[in-house]
């Protein structure tokens, strides 16, 4: 852990109750409003792997090094790194773990969390520097920083790492370990 109100957060709030705070995304939400077309496109950026453990599962991203290259540096210089997973609580199909970096870096680009796709990696400098990963359908419109994303081909594996984590969070309180290295 990072420090001890993550630990605190993760092992002894009472986060089962966000089950009860989820909720179907109604038609017209935000959600239902996004707008695909004003994704950012991530250019060939320098790559890095994302591994989930105890899950065993690994994916290659690429960082938004071209788009946001302060931020990317940021986060490159601190890497290797391994830090608890954590689940968003009502924003959707969001995880994100507190990184051990403090960046004040220039942002450039920014993309409304609702029009990203599915593996978009984004980094909250606002919010206690969160490094957050988009597995689905997430609600919130606000914009936020562009570290990233995790290529097409490993959906189907950062859905399952969603859903593990989902549990794990709200549920056996079982921590998953994100590492984040160079590839």
């Amino acid at each position: 852990y990072l420090n001890r109100l993550a630990a605190w957060s993760f092992h002894y709030f009472p986060w089962s109750i966000g089950k009860h705070l989820t909720y179907e995304t109604p038609e017209g939400s935000i959600a239902a409003l996004a707008d695909p077309s004003r994704r950012v496109q991530i250019r060939d950026g320098q790559k890095v792997r994302l591994t989930w453990e105890p899950l065993g599962i690994s994916v290659i991203a690429y960082l938004a090094t071209k788009e946001n290259p302060e931020l990317c540096n940021d986060l490159i210089q601190a890497l290797p790194f391994t830090v608890v997973q954590d689940h968003a609580v009502v924003s959707g199909e969001s995880m994100y773990a507190w990184a051990p970096v403090v960046s004040t870096a220039k942002v450039n680009v920014k993309e409304r969390q609702c029009d990203a796709p599915v593996g978009r990696i984004r980094y909250s400098q606002g919010t206690g520097n969160k490094v957050i990963v988009q597995y689905g359908e997430v609600t919130e419109d606000i914009a936020t920083p562009v570290l990233g994303e995790i290529l097409p081909e490993y959906a189907d594996d950062i859905y399952k790492v969603g859903r593990a984590v989902l549990e794990s969070n709200f549920g056996d309180k079982k921590p998953i370990m994100l590492t984040i290295e160079l590839a």
